[in-house]
């Protein structure tokens, strides 16, 4: 049963600017009580007896994002079985929301439950190629955020994680950061 729920729509529709507006077809970016409706439906149907692992479950919008220590304060409320929470994002929003993040992470000590930060999507290390391709990010910024998802998964393994998802959507590995 999934009324009340969001049935249309990709990530990409609903990911927003994160400040909650609707985009121009009219929807709205999924927030936290929207996810933990979503979420309880989702499990209230769920085969968990004899699944060969715990849930993974992809989380789309970049409001749901911004509320990542809402969510995370939701999560433990909810009843759900320990699992893990992907999200995607853009570099230069990450460096925003490293406090959030880590304040997230502290939230989930003990319950089981792990934000990932996946498939970050990085461009390149090329000041000019950035510019000239008006991405609207520096080359030091997404270094700045791979050392901040890479420290915070040092300092909170349990409840945060970055490369075991996917890492970055071009590369697998950068091993000298």
């Amino acid at each position: 049963d999934f009324s009340g729920c969001r049935t249309e729509g990709c990530t990409f529709c609903v990911s927003g600017a994160g400040d909650g507006s609707n985009d121009a077809n009219g929807l709205r970016a999924p927030d936290v009580e929207d996810a933990g409706r979503q979420l309880a439906a989702f499990f209230r149907t769920y085969p968990l007896k004899g699944a060969a692992g715990r849930p993974r479950l992809r989380m789309a919008g970049q409001l749901l994002l911004r509320e990542v220590e809402a969510f995370a304060a939701r999560l433990p409320g909810l009843g759900l079985p320990p699992s893990d929470f992907l999200f995607d994002a853009r570099m230069d929003y990450l460096l925003k929301l490293g406090g959030r993040l880590e304040g997230a992470a502290k939230r989930l000590k003990g319950t089981g439950h792990k934000i990932h930060i996946c498939l970050v999507g990085l461009e390149n290390f090329s000041s000019s190629e950035l510019q000239r391709m008006n991405k609207g990010i520096t080359a030091a910024q997404s270094l700045a955020a791979i050392r901040l998802l890479r420290d915070l998964e040092r300092k909170h393994p349990d409840e945060f994680g970055f490369e075991e998802h996917g890492f970055l959507s071009c590369w697998r590995g950068l091993w000298f950061l």
